[in-house]
């Protein structure tokens, strides 16, 4: 005699089966609606519906920073029903490797190779940026410690000088401007020595 659930048995165990392979899945973002903040992520070879990401914040206090067409994500979906998920950014890759190896620096790099970089060995927070570096604040900007300018100085409005002010036939300080290079973040060496290490999850 024929199981009369037996049809509806087998379609749950595979919508089951389904499910449990959509609740974690990795993929890469192939489109980007930045006003909207959503992604489309590629994965298994199927495209999802635009979905959102998951960000450090996101209340009184908000975060932003978009992932871009070629970031590998995790897709996180509720229930297993990608058109629920989230992605969550991000998994280094061959084309885009981690741009540090030591585990006390925190870096960022950015595409034009602006680099912020904290070294808690040497105690040393670094910016190195190939065009501009704006600070505009509506009340004060308060500098405690010596200050080494290696360029030209332009002030647009009145100095005032609480001590002396030397000149250059009087050295001041005795060992200027004594910090710590950054180390390399260049990207094409990143990536030399990635592929050479056989890249991350993936070209």
């Amino acid at each position: 005699m024929a199981d009369p659930l037996g049809g509806q048995r087998g379609f749950t165990q595979a919508e089951t089966s389904r499910r449990l392979g959509n609740i974690v899945r990795l993929g890469r973002v192939v489109a980007l609606d930045a006003p909207a903040a959503r992604v489309k992520v590629e994965t298994l070879g199927n495209v999802t519906t635009w979905l959102p990401w998951l960000t450090h914040r996101a209340g009184p206090d908000v975060t932003w920073w978009a992932p871009e067409p070629g970031e590998q994500v995790v897709v996180l979906a509720p229930g297993g029903e990608l058109d629920q998920a989230v992605a969550l950014p991000a998994l280094y890759q061959t084309r885009h490797p981690a741009p540090a190896d030591r585990p006390t620096v925190h870096r960022t790099v950015y595409d034009d190779g602006t680099t912020v970089e904290y070294d808690r060995v040497a105690r040393v927070l670094r910016v190195a940026a190939p065009n501009q570096v704006s600070i505009h604040a509506e009340g004060q900007i308060t500098l405690r410690g010596n200050v080494c300018i290696t360029g030209h100085l332009q002030v647009m409005g009145t100095i005032r000088a609480e001590h002396e002010i030397y000149s250059r036939l009087r050295v001041w300080p005795p060992a200027p401007c004594v910090v710590p290079p950054m180390g390399p973040s260049d990207r094409e060496a990143l990536i030399d020595a990635a592929d050479a290490q056989g890249g991350g999850h993936g070209g």
